[in-house]
């Protein structure tokens, strides 16, 4: 476990006492972030007290929070869909392999015409799944834009 440390701190003209595991330097660009947000708040309307200032910091800090717990979420749910799809591409694959060296040992019980038939098959099967993963692709592409935006 890593040493705790204390550090004291100024926050919208009050100081706090500040214990955690994180380095000193990282808990004063925390505690500047806070102070330049109540600056802000503060030029927009200099009649907020104290506590309705600090209520405004702590939303705009959750709800940043919870802004980039969706992102999380929304790209977990777009790499189980990749790794699905790129699974099942596999499979293909592998499957598609299978039936050439059947088709070149002479060992298939498929004419050629109805390997080339599968095969066709297969490689739009395959087509579509790029497809989609491009498609996927370009989703996460647009929402990372689009959060990044927020």
């Amino acid at each position: 476990m890593a040493e705790k440390i204390k550090v004291n701190l100024k926050i919208d003209g009050v100081e706090y006492t500040f214990v955690g595991e994180e380095t000193k330097k990282y808990m004063e660009e925390i505690a500047k972030e806070m102070n330049d947000l109540v600056n802000e708040l503060r030029s927009k309307n200099p009649y907020l007290s104290h506590v309705m200032t600090m209520t405004l910091v702590a939303y705009t800090f959750l709800d940043g929070l919870n802004k980039e717990k969706i992102k999380v979420r929304n790209l977990n749910i777009f790499v189980e869909k990749y790794d699905s799809l790129k699974h099942e591409y596999q499979k293909l694959e592998k499957e598609n392999q299978k039936l050439r060296v059947k088709l070149l040992s002479g060992k298939n019980e498929i004419s050629n015409a109805n390997y080339r038939d599968m095969e066709m098959k297969y490689k739009a099967v395959i087509k579509r799944k790029e497809q989609e993963i491009e498609r996927l692709r370009e989703e996460l592409v647009a929402s990372s834009n689009k959060d990044a935006n927020i």
